[in-house]
């Protein structure tokens, strides 16, 4: 079963799919109608829809049942230091895939590039990309965190636990099972490739967030995202939550 995007803001009556979606239902998949769809908000609730009449601007659709998963038990948010021209539409989608609520960019002493001033339309796809081909009817937030490492550091206060992913072997204990699995909200830090300046770790550690290591083997950028979600997505067992009631209907 095909799956499409209904934003929150436009699940209610009467029901349409609008815009990009609706031009794929229509141009590039050709559905026909009376064809039944699946719908996410991206917020935790999801329907199957039927298509009224397949439009190239605008689909109505005819709700026939929906569903609200409840929140999740686990808040994982990870912050990464700006990249310029890294895989972050790759990135994206496995945030989607491994549970992630956030994905926060910030601008570190070492990062290439500049932090953008908006968030892109193309980010906004790709998780969305991520969702549909995963089932996940949740997607995450995204923020461009002002104020370097400081600013970042003073979002600290909202999370159990803050964990700084940091190179130095001496400093960094190998984050554990607990670490993973216990904090109800979790902050993942994860530096550029060249590593955080040392004013840049002054300001972690003063605002208590606690330096970890992934091992002794250099890792890049979209390496170290991932690992840390895959740990997390495994340590608290959230591979068992988040079942689509549509799930046992057949995909094409």
């Amino acid at each position: 079963m095909r799956s499409f995007h209904l934003p929150p803001k436009q699940w209610r009556e009467p029901f349409v799919l609008a815009g990009t979606e609706s031009h794929h239902l229509c141009k590039v998949l050709r559905m026909e109608a009376g064809e039944t769809i699946r719908c996410f908000d991206g917020q935790g609730r999801e329907g199957l829809f039927s298509v009224v009449q397949p439009g190239k601007y605008k689909t109505p659709l005819t709700p026939i049942e929906e569903f609200q998963h409840p929140p999740r038990e686990r808040t994982t948010i990870l912050a990464l230091a700006w990249a310029k021209g890294l895989r972050r539409s790759w990135l994206f989608e496995k945030a989607v895939e491994l549970n992630c609520d956030g994905v926060w960019f910030w601008q570190a002493e070492h990062s290439q590039g500049k932090l953008p001033e908006k968030i892109k339309a193309t980010w906004l796809a790709q998780c969305i990309a991520g969702a549909k081909q995963s089932g996940n009817p949740w997607l995450p937030d995204i923020e461009l965190i002002q104020g370097g490492a400081s600013g970042l550091a003073s979002r600290v206060s909202e999370f159990d636990a803050s964990y700084v992913l940091w190179e130095d072997q001496e400093r960094g204990q190998l984050v554990s099972h607990g670490q993973l699995r216990e904090p109800k909200t979790a902050l993942f830090v994860v530096g550029p490739e060249g590593g955080f300046s040392q004013g840049e770790i002054k300001h972690f550690l003063h605002a208590d967030m606690m330096p970890v290591s992934l091992g002794p083997r250099i890792v890049r950028w979209e390496t170290a995202a991932l690992a840390c979600l895959s740990l997390r997505f495994w340590a608290s067992g959230e591979f068992e939550s988040t079942v689509s009631p549509f799930s046992s209907i057949s995909q094409e």
